[in-house]
């Protein structure tokens, strides 16, 4: 048996805090045989390196080398080095070989799931724990918060397409990928478990190679992912209970220790949560005042629809269009009484703006198969376009782009250049910002709404859960690396990727695509479907308002 023994300097205790700093000018700790780096950030001190211990803190053995199926199958702590077993991987360090496990155990550590997190036999050496993601919220606050603290939480290298850190906390944040069903990001991006629960998954923090934020900060993953961990000094505090989570309705910024009473309404003043729709809906009578001329307030739909007085506008989309002439044509001599009028069927194409959109029933839903490449909005009136980069990252209004329209934009794309906006709006669509996808005077077809998150859960629970639902969803072409899905359900997911909020650039096609849903998650971020690289989907991520994603319409 090998008997751990600390040095005198690296004893923790309550009659050092304050005098020496939070690490007591350590800079290393053995755990397990394995030299960590430690470091100071604020009052925090921290693990400067990935966790890669293959025990618990009482020596017991974490369970590993589990196959594909085993993993996606185990409700019991659990660990792996990327690239290791049956799972396919994918891999964009510009350092060595991601795949190679070897490698990846020197450079990443290893990656556990969170049954290992919550296991009462600990992952961290005594006298520390896996942060909650209030602590984590502490140390990037003071770091200058979501917006910046990324950037100088990475390394200096490791990142794909040089998209490395300043590193000037000290974190050492390296591009450690995920690992769930297939090995994903190691290059590309660093995941850190959180050991906060949330609504049955757990919460994350994510730094990403295109961004110099915080890319998801109480980013919701399944249990059985396979992520980074980092430690956390204790440092003795006292125990507040009470609710963590930031965006929780109930958040308790005092607290330090997760009670489970958190409240994940998410809905905001003037608003209250409807079951039925599973989301959050107005109760204020103003906003159902603010329906313009030519449109009135649906109680169902929750939002300003059309009001049809236009006789010319034969397909109620909105506008006098080509198609309306065109049907009209078809009938022209027709005696009226005569005239047959065809009912909508779901899998029939939906004429929009002088567009046919492919349509396709899954479960009890009617989808879009398309992404929505609507310039207005469904009364008619135009969606600003074409802002630049500036204008983007500041606008609080609805507002409509084309992948690539300008020059901060990276292509990952088998298929073609994404960074030309001819080349990507004939392939992916328009993105808009949430501020256009809650604008009253809508941006889906009379009988058409943008989805609930409620609603985005259905879909990816109807195509099997969030590990799977990717692969059903996905197109047979256009993913980087070969990592196309079989698309059996008829969505049809093309790796759209989006416009950043921050900077305006564009980012992520061929690698991802995150649909907006309707719900709001604070006053600044919203919910959405996102499906990635690795087919994985994540319906409880957000994404700041002023981000440009693609929207899709489902059917009343």
């Amino acid at each position: 048996m090998r008997t751990l023994i600390l040095t005198p300097i690296l004893v923790f205790s309550s009659l050092c805090f304050g005098q020496e700093g939070p690490c007591n000018n350590a800079t290393s700790l053995s755990y397990q045989g394995y030299d960590y780096d430690i470091v100071e950030i604020g009052d925090q001190c921290w693990f400067a390196e990935n966790l890669r211990n293959e025990h618990y803190e009482n020596g017991d053995t974490i369970v590993n080398d589990l196959l594909s199926d085993d993993w996606m199958g185990t409700t019991s702590g659990a660990s792996t080095v990327f690239g290791e077993g049956d799972s396919p991987c994918y891999d964009y360090s510009p350092d060595g070989d991601g795949c190679d496990e070897i490698w990846s155990l020197n450079e990443y550590g290893r990656l556990y799931n969170w049954y290992a997190v919550n296991d009462p036999r600990n992952l961290c050496i005594s006298g520390w724990h896996v942060p909650s993601i209030q602590e984590w919220e502490t140390m990037i606050n003071f770091l200058g918060g979501v917006d910046v603290a990324g950037e100088k939480m990475k390394t200096t290298y490791g990142w794909y397409q040089g998209g490395n850190g300043t590193n000037t906390s000290g974190f050492s944040g390296l591009p450690g990928g995920v690992g769930v069903a297939a090995y994903s990001g190691s290059g590309d991006e660093g995941r850190f478990w959180s050991s906060s629960p949330f609504n049955g998954e757990a919460l994350s923090v994510q730094t990403s190679y295109f961004h110099d934020n915080v890319t998801n900060f109480g980013y919701s993953n399944e249990l059985n992912t396979g992520l980074s961990v980092r430690c956390v000094n204790n440092q003795l505090i006292v125990s507040t209970p009470g609710c963590t989570y930031p965006q929780a309705c109930n958040y308790n910024p005092e607290s330090n220790f997760d009670d489970g009473s958190c409240d994940y309404c998410f809905c905001l003043e003037g608003t209250q949560w409807s079951d039925s729709l599973q989301g959050c809906v107005s109760t204020a009578p103003p906003l159902m005042d603010a329906c313009g001329a030519g449109t009135y307030w649906d109680e169902d739909a929750q939002t300003c629809l059309t009001t049809v007085t236009c006789a010319e506008d034969l397909n109620t989309d909105g506008i006098v269009g080509i198609a309306d002439l065109l049907q009209l044509l078809s009938m022209f001599g027709t005696p009226c009484d005569e005239v047959e009028t065809s009912e909508f069927s779901c899998g029939d194409p939906m004429n929009y703006h002088g567009y046919d959109y492919e349509t396709v029933l899954i479960g009890e839903q009617c989808w879009f198969a398309e992404n929505l490449r609507t310039e207005h909005y469904t009364n008619g009136d135009a969606i600003p376009a074409n802002l630049s980069d500036g204008e983007w990252s500041a606008t609080t209004s609805g507002a409509v782009a084309v992948y690539g329209e300008s020059t901060d934009c990276a292509n990952s794309s088998p298929d073609g250049n994404a960074c030309d906006p001819i080349w990507s709006l004939s392939e992916y669509g328009r993105l808009y910002n949430w501020y256009a996808v809650d604008d009253v005077r809508g941006l889906c077809p009379t009988g058409w709404h943008v989805p609930t998150q409620g609603e985005q859960v259905v879909i990816t629970d109807f195509l099997g859960g969030e590990s799977v639902a990717g692969v059903e969803m996905k197109n047979t072409f256009g993913w980087y690396g070969g990592s196309n899905g079989n698309n059996s359900s008829g969505f049809s997911v093309c790796p759209s990727g989006y416009r950043y909020y921050g900077l305006g650039s564009f980012i992520s096609a061929g690698y991802s695509s995150n649909f907006w849903s309707s719900t709001a998650n604070s006053s600044s971020w919203a919910y959405g479907m996102r499906i990635d690289i690795d087919s994985t989907v994540s319906t409880y991520g957000a994404s700041h308002k002023r981000t440009g994603n693609p929207v899709r319409c489902v059917r009343d």
